[in-house]
């Protein structure tokens, strides 16, 4: 089953959807000014997300990741 989550970079306001597999979390960094998702992708690329620190239910969105 694939598991999706949507994803709005803090910094350019892009929204972008992920989907595992092929993406799988490695982590969520909090920070005074945010939090940093850090995704993996299957062929190894990483992905470094900035989101907004008012960003509700962010671990509840990776739960099942």
């Amino acid at each position: 089953m694939t598991k999706r989550v949507a994803l709005t970079d803090a910094l350019s306001g892009v929204t972008e959807i992920f989907a595992q597999p092929p993406w799988r979390l490695d982590g969520i960094r909090h920070f005074q000014n945010g939090d940093l998702v850090k995704l993996v992708h299957d062929d190894g690329t990483v992905r470094l997300v900035p989101v907004r620190p008012c960003t509700s239910g962010l671990f509840e969105r990776f739960r099942d990741w």
